[in-house]
């Protein structure tokens, strides 16, 4: 049987949840066997005065803290919206 790498996304990281809540998911998920983190450029572009910019910095620094070899970010672009909580996506681009 092939076993997959378990994968987290990242949506909340960032803008829902501060680094203390971050890092310690984070911390959870790698000693767990998780290997990939789910994130997009445009993760949480609906929250109210989000641009989209917030998940990836917030994995990016438990990353600095010694998990980089641990976890890979799987990462993806486009669909992100040009106005803060578009939850229409009229403005995506």
């Amino acid at each position: 049987m092939t076993h997959l790498p378990l994968a987290l996304g990242t949506i909340p990281f960032g803008a829902v949840l501060d680094d203390k809540a971050t890092f310690a998911i984070l911390d959870r998920f790698a000693d767990a066997g998780g290997a990939m983190l789910d994130t997009a450029s445009n993760y949480p572009f609906w929250n109210e005065g989000a641009t989209g910019d917030e998940s990836e910095p917030a994995i990016g620094r438990p990353a600095a803290r010694g998990n980089r070899d641990r976890i890979v970010p799987s990462t993806k672009c486009g669909a992100r919206p040009t106005a803060s909580g578009d939850r229409a996506l009229d403005s995506v681009r």
